[in-house]
């Protein structure tokens, strides 16, 4: 059996950890989008505090590793049917 534990964060963690914008800034712009439609990437390219380009960057970043993730647990699983063994997998 294999146990996972994987979480896709919200644009603005990713965005912190990468040292691209600062936490006041995200809490302004959390606060603005409430007042309007835009996600956060677009608000934040709109105030220039982030270029699109970056959050498109990112967002590509994040699909293209929880694929990968994914292949790698349908792999673990593949390989581990027929077996007693217990693996965790922690993402």
């Amino acid at each position: 059996m294999i146990a996972t534990k994987s979480k896709i964060k919200p644009l603005g963690e990713y965005l912190l950890e990468a040292g691209l914008l600062s936490p006041d800034r995200l809490k302004i712009a959390l606060d603005k989008q409430k007042n309007t439609s835009l996600r956060l990437g677009e608000l934040l390219s709109s105030l220039g505090w982030v270029s699109q380009e970056t959050i498109e960057y990112l967002i590509d970043l994040v699909a293209i590793v929880s694929i990968a993730i994914l292949f790698i647990y349908k792999r673990m699983l593949r390989e581990s049917r027929g077996s007693s063994k217990i693996t965790n997998l922690t993402l």
